[in-house]
C-alpha cells in the first residue's frame, strides 16, 4: 500500500497562487514561514510507518486544501511503482472525478 500527497516543492508552488497542474492556492504568508524545502520545520515527510505533513497553520478566514491518495497492488518490488504512480495526483483532479471544485469543498 502507498499513501501519497504533495511533497515540499509541490506545496510551495501552490503558496500564494493556484497552479493548473497542482491545485488551489495555499496562504501566501506560508512562503516566509516555510523557508527552504526539505530543511525546515514544515513539509511532507515519509516516516517508517506512515507520512507526516506539518504546515504553518491558518488564520481566521483562511483555508487550505490538501489531499492524501491511497493505492495498493500485488506484493513484489516490480509492482510497487504502480501504486506510487497512482498516488501522484492533485486535489483538483480528485475533486473533478467527484464532480466538485475547491469552492464546493472549502465553502
Amino acid at each position: 500500500m502507498t499513501v501519497g500527497t504533495h511533497d515540499d516543492e509541490a506545496l510551495l508552488l501552490r503558496v500564494g497562487g493556484s497552479t493548473p497542474l497542482l491545485g488551489a492556492a495555499l496562504p501566501a504568508w506560508w512562503q516566509e514561514a516555510w523557508g527552504e524545502p526539505w530543511e525546515g520545520e514544515y513539509g511532507a515527510r515519509g516516516l517508517d510507518r506512515g507520512i507526516e505533513v506539518r504546515l504553518p497553520g491558518l488564520v481566521a478566514g483562511e483555508s487550505a486544501l490538501l489531499h492524501f491518495a491511497i493505492a495498493w497492488g500485488p506484493r513484489g518490488s516490480d509492482q510497487n511503482a504502480a501504486a506510487w504512480f497512482a498516488t501522484d495526483t492533485t486535489p483538483d483532479r480528485i475533486l473533478a472525478h467527484a464532480n466538485l471544485s475547491a469552492v464546493d469543498v472549502i465553502t
